[in-house]
């Protein structure tokens, strides 16, 4: 540390503000905000030993720091996110400051107001609608609009007392004349308030109203104006097919989630208005790959509401984020009006935030793809997955195990196999329990991996290959009820692990520290569809075995039929549907079966409902 940082740490108020770092060439290097300036600042030079590897380099090269006090946390809040977005500095979490949408604006003050596109949100006491990324999309809308209520285009001004000459989209019928006077001022308003109406999500309703006057028209004999109302119908219907409803209470939200890759964090905002999806926006963070993803998720709030956009009433975070009251307050006081950030554990808004979740892992995907092809997606995928369980290599064969049962009956286990990060389903194998009586997951389990492992090394195509990673659906009990039979084999050169459900924890053998893997990682994402699978796979066993079950009990309520003609019946045939199609001769041919056990089973399934018993 330098004598002049040493002198200037001296001198730090104990008030809030922002603070800035820079390097020997006087760049800004790192731009920070605190409720007391001392304390944060002299935290980075008296702990130095304590930091992550980043931030200890920060601190190897700040050469001078400035600082700048506010009146509250707030504004030093404010502060922090205009100067990272103005100086870009290297150690802090980057937002590209290189994206314009578009708003749809109607300015009420006009006489005849119009529709059209803005890139801002100004204090004009206009009326806007958006952001939507795509210019076309709000080009594309506006035209319609406007041609299906005839409203001008034109930049016109009009007035009471002037009257101007007609243009020519009057004289082919797009427009209505106001400049002419052609329309009266409560005429032309009616047919904004519609197309309004529209943009605040009454598509339906406006289309539902477009309907019975094309129908009132057709019964009136106007064919060519219920003709004109049903290309206008068709033009309103395509455009709110390219709108996705996922909200039912016409919400203006923000949905926020990131994702991370081997070499890219991404962020994406999911713009829904009016109960609509209408957009998105992604961007890659630079200098994330190293954040955690609440750093990630924080910065990425405050830089981006500091710009000059749309704040909607509702923020949906897919994650932790810090000083979440204190951002709260911000927005609200920048918006002029109550915003709420959500950080949603179920729900609507859960299943808003894990759809942008998935849309931001297929940004990942789509920026990998660029890079290289599918085969290095998966190979960097169970690379990173090496790194966080700390693999001694890249697990190429990945076993996964699960029970299924009801309440201890027609208990299975499955196993499912994943090659290269890709599902190998002719590995699979099903289990039916033997030697477990109840409902006890741990014995299953003990009993699952003992079959599996004494095949290892045999000519069976799946049970002869060695895993390189074994997964057990879940805890840390669990685990060590394996581990045992692990031990008992002597395969314990097999890495083995269990991923815990609730809080998608993994747990390793002699550790009780578990494992968290990053929320957004592609890595947590595979152990999760492994994990799913397994389930999938042992759920579908379970229920083809119960369903046979209750059908082949069907058998026991016919008189004459005992549990051994029961099992030879289904041995002979199959299943219900081949025994009830079946002659008396058939059935007599099946062993132990005799002429009056016969005719009992077919006048039961030939015979009627009240000969049945039903």
């Amino acid at each position: 540390m330098s004598q002049l940082i040493r002198d200037k740490l001296k001198l730090l108020p104990d008030m809030p503000g922002s603070y800035i770092m820079k390097n020997c060439d006087g760049k800004i290097i790192y731009v920070g905000k605190a409720v007391n300036l001392k304390n944060r600042v002299r935290s980075y030079f008296n702990s130095f030993h304590s930091h992550d590897p980043k931030t200890q380099e920060l601190v190897s090269n700040i050469y001078d720091f400035e600082y700048i006090v506010t009146d509250t946390e707030i504004e030093a809040l404010v502060l922090e996110s205009i100067l990272i977005q103005k100086h870009q500095p290297k150690y802090n979490i980057r937002i590209p400051d290189n994206k314009h949408f578009l708003y749809i604006k109607i300015n009420k003050n006009l006489l005849y107001p119009r529709l059209e596109s803005a890139y801002k949100v100004s204090k004009d006491k206009s009326t806007y609608f958006g952001p939507f990324p795509n210019s076309w999309a709000v080009r594309n809308l506006v035209d319609v609009l406007s041609k299906v209520f005839k409203l001008r285009t034109c930049k016109k001004v009009i007035t009471t007392d002037k009257k101007d000459r007609a243009c020519l989209k009057y004289h082919i019928k797009l427009c209505l004349g106001p400049c002419i006077k052609a329309i009266n001022v409560e005429d032309y308003h009616a047919r904004l308030e519609k197309a309004i109406r529209y943009l605040n999500g009454e598509e339906r309703e406006i289309i539902n109203e477009l309907t019975s006057e094309m129908d009132n028209a057709a019964q009136n004999l106007q064919f060519e104006k219920a003709a004109r109302i049903r290309d206008n119908i068709k033009s309103l219907s395509k455009v709110l097919e390219k709108q996705k409803i996922v909200s039912g209470k016409g919400e203006n939200s923000d949905i926020i989630s990131l994702a991370r890759g081997v070499e890219d964090v991404c962020t994406i905002v999911m713009f829904m208005r009016d109960g609509h999806i209408v957009g998105r926006d992604i961007n890659v963070i630079e200098g994330g790959v190293e954040k955690r993803s609440e750093d990630i998720l924080t910065a990425f709030v405050k830089q981006y509401y500091v710009l000059d956009t749309f704040i909607p009433r509702n923020i949906i975070v897919d994650g932790e984020i810090y000083d979440q009251q204190l951002l709260e307050e911000w927005l609200t006081d920048k918006k002029k009006s109550k915003v709420y950030i959500h950080i949603p554990q179920r729900g609507d808004k859960k299943r808003l935030a894990l759809m942008a979740r998935k849309n931001a892992m297929l940004a990942v995907e789509e920026r990998w793809k660029q890079r290289g092809s599918h085969d290095d997606i998966r190979q960097g995928t169970m690379s990173e997955l090496a790194h966080f369980l700390k693999l001694p290599t890249t697990p190429k064969r990945i076993e996964c195990y699960d029970i299924s049962n009801t309440q201890g009956q027609q208990s299975v286990g499955s196993m499912v196999v994943f090659i290269d990060g890709q599902a190998a389903k002719k590995h699979y194998r099903r289990f039916r329990i033997k030697t477990v009586e109840g409902p006890d997951d741990f014995s299953s389990l003990k009993e699952v991996l003992e079959r599996r492992l004494k095949k290892l090394n045999s000519n069976d195509l799946s049970f002869g290959q060695t895993p390189d990673l074994i997964i057990i659906d879940g805890g840390m009990g669990q685990l060590s009820s394996v581990m045992t039979i692990v031990q008992k084999l002597s395969a314990t050169d097999i890495t083995i692990v269990s991923l815990a459900k609730r809080e998608e924890l993994i747990y390793r053998p002699g550790s009780k520290i578990p494992i968290e893997l990053p929320r957004q990682s592609r890595s947590l994402y595979l152990v999760q569809r492994i994990r799913d699978e397994a389930h999938r796979f042992a759920i579908e066993y379970h229920r083809n075995l119960r369903s046979k079950r209750q059908k082949s009990s069907t058998l026991l309520k016919i008189q004459g039929i005992s549990t051994v003609r029961q099992r030879n019946l289904m041995k002979e045939f199959g299943s219900i549907k081949s025994i009830s199609k079946a002659s008396v001769k058939q059935l007599l041919e099946v062993k132990s079966m005799n002429k009056a056990a016969a005719n009992a089973v077919y006048q039961y399934f030939n015979g009627s409902k009240k000969e049945r018993g039903e």
